[in-house]
């Protein structure tokens, strides 16, 4: 009788960390962020990785999953993190094409400075300044840390590849 006590008791209590890790393990994956959209357009013009990365493009047709960014910190720098985690570049944030630092196209970089991890893994142009002195109120520009300039697309066509050094600031609403 004892041993089917203490079989009992092991039992229940795997059975409860299994529900708890399985429990745990879904909620870490949960996608993070917003999208970061121009609005001149209806429903508006939203930065995207594009097919899920690692590309970053302008989408003319609104908010997606493909869309999701969250302005992060860490490491003593500011980011912009992909956030849909069903991608493999989720936790990957904006930064030079294929972390090459004399091309400003923009894809996504590693960057574990901005999920906690030290800074010198970060790839090219991931450091970026969130400004709102630039635009109105309610609106945010993204300055790159590394070239200067700004973060916006070659044009406001769907597809249009989004680049670091744009000379004027481009500026976004989280949606």
């Amino acid at each position: 009788m004892r041993l089917r006590r203490k079989l009992a008791l092991i039992l229940g209590a795997v059975s409860l960390a299994m529900v708890a890790t399985i429990g745990t393990s879904e909620l870490a994956h949960a996608d993070v962020g917003h999208n970061w959209c121009l609005g001149s357009t209806s429903p508006g013009e939203c930065i995207n990785a594009w097919g899920g990365g690692p590309w970053v493009k302008l989408y003319t047709g609104g908010p997606t999953d493909n869309g999701l960014f969250a302005a992060t910190s860490g490491s003593g720098n500011s980011y912009l993190l992909f956030g849909h985690f069903a991608s493999p570049w989720s936790s990957h944030c904006i930064g030079h094409a294929n972390n090459d630092p004399s091309d400003a196209r923009v894809s996504l970089d590693a960057c574990p400075g901005a999920t906690g991890g030290s800074s010198s893994g970060d790839g090219w142009g991931t450091h970026v300044t969130f400004r709102t002195d630039v635009c109105s109120n309610g609106w945010t520009a993204i300055q790159d840390n590394h070239t200067g300039g700004w973060v916006g697309p070659a044009s406001e066509g769907n597809g249009a590849q989004f680049y670091l050094n744009k000379p004027s600031p481009w500026c976004y609403r989280a949606a």
